[in-house]
């Protein structure tokens, strides 16, 4: 019998434990009363406010100006996106609902700037589908630690996020328009993932930016977004009409706002916004950092003197090793890339790449690129004094007493620091066609 009710006992013991690991749905949230942001844009506004802002203390009468951040959401609406949208201006000479709505409030913090967005739409915001955050140059220079404090701290935020920023304000980014996927932040993923590609900007994600900020050798650095012109309503649709017309929702964007595209990296002193690397310093600074998956460079060749003729190749595979020495008690770095690539264009049908002397010296002009790139990338960083690259991270692993006295003073150091450049570069393949397609 006392073995028994022994047995029983242990069974409430394990069902009491399983109640503590089971709370229940006390903290739950349905799917049908949830806000989904996509986008978030970091603003900080110079305005003078009288009253009509959402944001503002009633408290404090009259004009005044103070430092505020206007936080812009892109949220979207599920009707719409399920298949149920409709129609902007009545029927057939109306345009596309937009799948998604920007709204813009403010805040004296990130914080009270989100609970601000939270008393202008019907529903609650949730960032767990968020996968942009975009700061203007004017957020970014007065620093971004308070939001990255802020984004990391959100149980609901993911650190998978693309971080960037902007030349302009970051709600226009958010007006602009999504010219082949549905919403601004399906559009902003798939050119951070072909970032990769081609190296026209620097896709960092909120992990990546946050890791920079705390490293004690490294500094950030992300894409820089910009925005083109707005296009006109006959441009937008592709073709002019005097009956009445239905747009696309991509149409419908671009007749009210401009488009985007990644242009360069932007480069950050610790928390601070300095400057910003060109497509070309960009495609150096991510060979320095191994990001550079894919890219085409366009090469020369002078099969005869005064006959030039270009070629394309095609980056297949990119390895890079950076090898830090100390010497006599100063710093120095070896970058080591590997690169080989696959012809893809000649302009020339009397070019035979096959050829040893030919193969040589596009090997040599592939080689050329690629140290002018990555020496534009280090020029620029020394000139900005910020090492986006992790030299001195790079350092404190391999020589940790050294470093101790070096971080004391690292960016001045880093703006003189030897840098040695060991390129490798072939080109392995000819792609489908060995010879070229003789002329006639």
């Amino acid at each position: 019998m006392m073995r028994r009710l022994g047995h029983i006992f242990h069974i409430f013991i394990v069902l009491c434990l399983y109640l503590l690991v089971l709370p229940g749905c006390w903290s739950r949230r349905e799917v049908d009363q949830l806000s989904f942001v996509g986008t978030v844009g970091l603003d900080v506004p110079d305005e003078t406010f009288q009253g009509n802002e959402i944001g503002e203390n009633p408290n404090m009468g009259g004009n005044h100006r103070r430092q505020t951040f206007r936080y812009t959401a892109e949220i979207m609406k599920p009707r719409v996106l399920g298949g149920g949208g409709g129609m902007l201006g009545g029927g057939r000479g109306g345009i596309s609902e937009l799948p998604y709505v920007v709204i813009s409030v403010t805040g004296q913090s990130l914080w009270e700037a989100e609970r601000n967005l939270a008393a202008v739409t019907p529903r609650t915001p949730f960032f767990g589908q968020a996968s942009q955050i975009i700061m203007s140059r004017g957020f970014a220079r007065r620093g971004v630690y308070p939001a990255v404090d802020y984004f990391l701290r959100k149980r609901d935020f993911r650190g998978t996020a693309w971080v960037s920023v902007t030349d302009d304000e970051a709600q226009k980014v958010l007006k602009s328009a999504a010219t082949l996927e549905q919403t601004t932040s399906e559009e902003m993923d798939g050119l951070m993932e072909g970032a990769k590609n081609t190296g026209l900007g620097y896709a960092a994600t909120l992990k990546d930016f946050a890791l920079a900020l705390t490293s004690e050798g490294r500094d950030p650095i992300c894409a820089r977004i910009s925005v083109v012109s707005p296009a006109r309503p006959q441009e937008a649709v592709g073709a002019e009409s005097s009956g009445p017309q239905t747009f696309t929702t991509a149409q419908a964007a671009q007749m009210r706002s401009g488009a985007y595209r990644l242009n360069g990296a932007a480069v950050f002193r610790k928390d601070k916004l300095v400057g910003f690397l060109n497509p070309i310093e960009t495609r150096g600074a991510l060979r320095i950092n191994g990001k550079l998956v894919r890219e085409v460079m366009t090469l020369r060749h002078e099969n005869s003197p005064g006959e030039q003729h270009e070629v394309s190749v095609e980056i297949s595979h990119s390895q890079t090793r950076l090898k830090p020495e100390i010497k006599d008690g100063k710093p120095r770095v070896v970058v080591q890339v590997i690169e080989e690539g696959v012809l893809g264009e000649t302009s020339s049908p009397h070019l035979d790449v096959f050829s040893p002397k030919v193969t040589t010296e596009l090997n040599r002009e592939f080689k050329k690129k690629i140290t002018q790139e990555i020496e534009a990338a280090i020029r620029k960083a020394r000139y900005l004094k910020a090492d986006v690259f992790g030299f001195g991270e790079t350092i404190r692993r391999a020589f940790p007493k050294e470093w101790r006295n070096l971080k004391r003073n690292w960016r001045e150091e880093f703006a003189h620091i030897p840098v040695e450049i060991e390129v490798t570069a072939t080109i392995r393949r000819a792609g489908h066609v060995l010879r070229p397609v003789p002329a006639k």
